[in-house]
């Protein structure tokens, strides 16, 4: 079955050709064929009107000199020829005068000749057959002949369409199928012989081409890959720096939330302190309110009570001392909590800032 698979290009173009050519060989030997049965035709025509014409001429003394005896040898002579089937003289009222008086109807030609005197007048006419013989002979030789050409033609067809197909089409096919499965293995730096401007040629340069781009784009690719694996690395490196980099900012933000909350404590703790302050302050004040009442009333005594008074002045003066030293650290007090509180503000947002520094780091990680 692998003989009339046609698996191979020797084949596919093969079979069609010597398809081609047989049917072409065929038709031409047809034509040759019928032509030389028209020529064979017209010939053995020609020859039947030309014998019929002698006859008929020939005839005419016999038939005037009622020899019919001469017509029968004539006919004689005549129905020797192998291609002539028949042959018969009639008088004027179609009656035969020969002995032979049977028509062939396997005739291929037959030929009919009116036989006339010198004045015209009718003596009687001659049928005459031919058989085509002579045709199917020379056609089956022609077939033999032809047969025997066709045979020998496509036999050197075949020889010389494999040679040459060889030679032109599957030699170079097998050397490019070689080279191609040397690149395939990876040996790029095999080339396809090419020398020539046909099509197998052009294929060859382009497959020449082709690996030598593959040669260069394989060159490429293993740069970029170096170069890709030095990147990896380096942003592996930066990758780690940066993690590091987090873990250390993760731990100064942990403190700074640990410092602010102790600040937060310490405020607190001032705030309390403050409000006490200023209650001991208002205390303080009411006091003041109250003793300079029991000034003024000591001082509407300070005709019984000088000594006293005196006494009293100077407690006064010495408790207006106290007051202002105790608005004076209200004061200062008040100062430091107002420093505090910028303080606490800096402090908040230099913690918002290492936040953001460190969700930037932990991004870029």
């Amino acid at each position: 079955m692998r003989l009339f698979s046609f698996n191979t290009v020797g084949k596919k173009f093969m079979v069609p050709m010597l398809i081609l050519t047989v049917l072409l060989l065929s038709l031409l030997g047809m034509f040759m064929a019928m032509n030389s049965v028209s020529t064979i035709k017209n010939m053995l025509k020609s020859k039947a009107n030309a014998t019929a014409d002698f006859m008929s001429k020939v005839s005419i003394p016999s038939y005037r000199n009622f020899d019919y005896l001469a017509l029968d040898n004539l006919i004689h002579e005549i129905t020797k020829d192998p291609e002539v089937d028949f042959a018969i003289f009639y008088d004027s009222q179609n009656k035969p005068l020969t002995k032979e008086t049977k028509v062939s109807a396997s005739s291929f030609i037959v030929i009919e000749r009116k036989i006339s005197d010198d004045s015209g007048l009718p003596l009687g006419h001659l049928k005459i057959g031919f058989n085509g013989t002579a045709i199917s002979s020379n056609l089956q030789k022609s077939v033999a002949i032809l047969s025997i050409s066709i045979a020998v033609a496509v036999f050197l067809f075949v020889i010389g369409m494999r040679m040459l197909t060889n030679r032109v089409i599957i030699r170079p096919i097998m050397h490019m199928k070689d080279v191609s499965e040397k690149m395939a293995s990876g040996d790029l730096a095999t080339v396809i012989e090419t020398g020539g401007n046909d099509e197998i040629v052009l294929l060859g340069r382009a497959i020449n081409r082709m690996a030598s781009n593959l040669k260069d784009m394989i060159t490429r690719v293993g740069a970029i890959t170096d170069s890709v694996s030095n990147v990896t690395m380096n942003i592996a490196s930066s990758s780690d720096r940066v993690l590091k980099g987090a873990n250390i900012q993760r731990d100064t933000v942990e403190k700074t939330a640990i410092f602010v909350e102790e600040i937060d404590n310490s405020i607190s703790s001032v705030s309390m302190g403050a409000d006490s302050l200023a209650a001991s302050a208002d205390e303080v004040s009411s006091s003041t309110i109250e003793m300079t009442t029991s000034i003024e009333k000591v001082a509407e005594s300070a005709n019984v009570f000088s000594v006293s008074a005196s006494d009293a002045a100077s407690s006064i003066e010495e408790m207006s001392a106290s007051i202002k030293e105790i608005a004076e650290s209200l004061e200062l007090l008040s100062a430091s909590s107002e420093e505090t509180a910028s303080s606490l503000n800096e402090i908040n947002a230099a913690v918002k800032e290492v936040e953001r520094g460190a969700l930037e780091s932990v991004g870029l990680a």
